[in-house]
């Protein structure tokens, strides 16, 4: 089947109008048809999820958008995966917000909003589980510094389960800069360290909250920590042993106690 051009739409600035990414996973593909149907090219689809889909299949009738009811196997080596779940969805690629965007994106007369910050934080499986988190406990943005490798790639599509649909993903040219800008927004900056007079849980996190989050094994470099107008830390049994957490646990448990206090409504 030829593959057919999709109905034009207006494309925010942050997604390339050129470049496309195979994006699998059920929840995943879900998310990119509910969020930006005219930005998908071309569907892949085992038979068994025709029904699970079927709008999908109607939109790709009605618009022109070439698919294909594929094996399991001719879908693993469409999507260089062995965990497609069946589906994998080509549409356009979605880039990091720049720092302009993204300060732009943040204001906002929001009382309660929390951002995280990662520097050091490498692995896509943990920036996929972490933006997932983010989109649950409806965090206000996930950002990465100018030197991160990250990109939103199909791995951390797949891993976020949908999330990356849904929260305010960015890369930031300039730290201090930005960190600067939130302080003038009314934001409080938290560096996450071992060990901190400041303790998550008996101390609250502010309304408007950004938190500092490095990698398990390093942490964050010391020029981050003296950008923070606190440190915190994660209490611990004391028993174990284990003087750290997973960079995803981590930021799970900042997100719910900042939601815990008041984050979000209902």
């Amino acid at each position: 089947m030829k593959e057919a051009t999709a109905s034009k739409t207006h494309k925010p600035a942050h997604l390339s109008r050129k470049e496309e990414q195979r994006i699998i996973g059920r929840n995943a593909c879900h998310a990119v048809f509910a969020a930006r149907p005219g930005q998908i090219r071309k569907v892949y689809l085992q038979k068994e999820l025709r029904a699970e889909f079927g709008k999908l299949l109607d939109l790709c009738v009605k618009t022109k958008i070439g698919f294909k009811i594929v094996s399991a196997e001719e879908l693993q080596k469409i999507s260089a995966s062995e965990h497609h779940e069946g589906v994998c969805v080509v549409a356009d690629r979605r880039d990091f917000l720049d720092q302009q965007q993204i300060c732009e994106a943040l204001k906002s007369d929001l009382p309660k909003i929390s951002i995280l910050i990662l520097d050091g934080v490498e692995n896509p499986h943990n920036f996929g589980a972490i933006v997932r988190t983010a989109a649950y406990f409806g965090a206000g943005a996930v950002l990465v510094g100018s030197d991160s490798s990250l990109t939103i790639s199909s791995a951390v599509y797949r891993t976020s389960e949908g999330g990356c649909e849904h929260t305010l993903l960015g890369k930031l040219s300039d730290l201090k800069k930005f960190l600067d800008w939130a302080r003038e927004q009314g934001f409080s900056v938290y560096a996450a360290v071992p060990r901190s007079a400041l303790r998550l849980g008996r101390s609250r996190l502010a309304a408007k909250s950004i938190v500092l989050l490095g990698a398990e094994r390093e942490g964050l470099p010391a020029r981050t920590v003296s950008m923070a107008d606190r440190t915190i830390s994660i209490p611990d049994s004391g028993t174990a042993g284990i003087d750290s957490l997973n960079v995803g646990v981590a930021a799970s448990i900042f997100l719910w106690e900042h939601a815990r206090v008041g984050g979000i409504k209902g």
